[in-house]
């Protein structure tokens, strides 16, 4: 199976070290100059449910959102606090951002094109839990994964917070 068309259930959780609990996607892609899509994952953690959250926009004035350096991801890498990563993997260049509460965005931008990609983990952690370069490696790791298949997932059909898996608490979207 799929998640978000991203990787199979199996790659992520390998390259995780968690299983998948459940994933959603929200894909408002309405053109190529529009792009916005949101997958959510949360998988089991230690201390109940950590979330990872991808984003894939289209740049403009104000499209990297939940960053807290700029708007462009040139104003993000030159952040004082940001730091340069290169993943062999993935065609671009990116940079590790610490968040407002210390958890890592790695903010992606793809070469020959306008888009941007976000992944950043939420999870409630206690204060001795992981520090902000362990949250940065796992980023990087789960990136390396899905981030080659990032634009091709958000260039794929209209879906409004579809989810898995689905059950009473979390019917199936209806058409």
């Amino acid at each position: 199976m799929s998640v978000c068309g991203l990787a199979t259930v199996d790659q992520i959780q390998q390259t995780v070290g968690r299983q998948i609990e459940e994933f959603a996607i929200n894909n408002n892609s309405r053109t190529p100059n529009n792009l916005f899509f949101m997958c959510v994952i949360n998988v089991s953690d230690d201390d109940g449910t950590g979330v990872f959250e991808l984003e894939v926009s289209t740049t403009s004035t104000d499209s990297v959102r939940s960053v807290p350096a700029g708007s462009t991801f040139e104003d993000v890498a030159a952040a004082p606090n940001a730091e340069p990563v290169t993943l062999d993997s993935v065609p671009g260049q990116g940079a590790v951002i610490p968040d407002d509460h210390s958890h890592a965005i790695l903010v992606w931008s793809y070469p020959d094109t306008d888009i941007v990609a976000t992944l950043k983990r939420t999870h409630s952690r206690p204060p001795a839990g992981p520090r902000l370069f362990q949250d940065a490696a796992d980023l990087e790791n789960l990136f390396t994964l899905i981030g080659p298949a990032a634009p091709q997932a958000a260039d794929g059909p209209t879906q409004h917070w579809s989810m898995y898996p689905t059950g009473d608490h979390n019917p199936t979207p209806t058409p």
